[in-house]
């Protein structure tokens, strides 16, 4: 009751893809982690919109629009450096 939406930014398609463009801190299982949370949000009904970064390629993006919609999510592409 209290979140309706969630912004997620993806930016990869695997866990490796992930590591190589994010650098998370919390190394190889981030990525899996990411989904995880994206199909709890979905579970809950909560709205969930995947973000991906134009600079990591056409496959990627493709492959994270696909994400969103076998999660019935939305997508939005975004521009490194462009606020708003």
């Amino acid at each position: 009751g209290i979140v309706d939406s969630v912004s997620v930014s993806v930016n990869a398609s695997s866990s490796e893809d992930y590591q190589n463009t994010c650098q998370s801190v919390f190394g190889k299982d981030a990525y899996a982690s990411i989904i995880e949370f994206i199909k709890g949000c979905r579970k809950r009904d909560i709205e969930v919109e995947l973000t991906c970064l134009d600079f990591v390629g056409e496959k990627i993006i493709s492959e994270v629009k696909k994400i969103a919609e076998e999660n019935s999510s939305k997508f939005r592409m975004r521009h490194l450096n462009v606020v708003g």
